[in-house]
């Protein structure tokens, strides 16, 4: 199962395609300069109809991605949360070496 966008409702914001953990969304088709979900990689996250300000993205149930490809795309979307997660620790770490050096210095 996999989630489409109505073209007809769409406004080319982005979000969606920012926020999909796998990289699932691109932007326009051939034909139609939209955004466009790959039911092949669409790992029915809820993330991209949940970030719609046009509420133009819904769940197709019709559309059913083989074994490989939806574990091709959780496995995208793990990595993708590691990142993540690395990156805020890394940013909190930071922070934190900040903090205490400006304690040290009482400024």
């Amino acid at each position: 199962m996999a989630y489409v966008i109505d073209q007809s409702r769409c406004i080319n914001c982005s979000w969606c395609r920012r926020e999909c953990p796998t990289d699932t969304i691109h932007y326009f088709d051939q034909e139609v300069r939209k955004h466009k979900i790959d039911p092949q990689y669409c790992i029915d996250c809820d993330i991209c109809a949940r970030v719609c300000p046009m509420d133009c993205i819904s769940h197709e149930p019709a559309v059913v991605p083989d074994a490989q490809s939806l574990a091709a795309g959780k496995m995208r979307a793990r990595a993708w949360a590691r990142d993540r997660r690395q990156l805020k620790l890394g940013i909190r770490a930071y922070a934190e070496s900040q903090v205490l050096k400006i304690a040290r210095n009482g400024s």
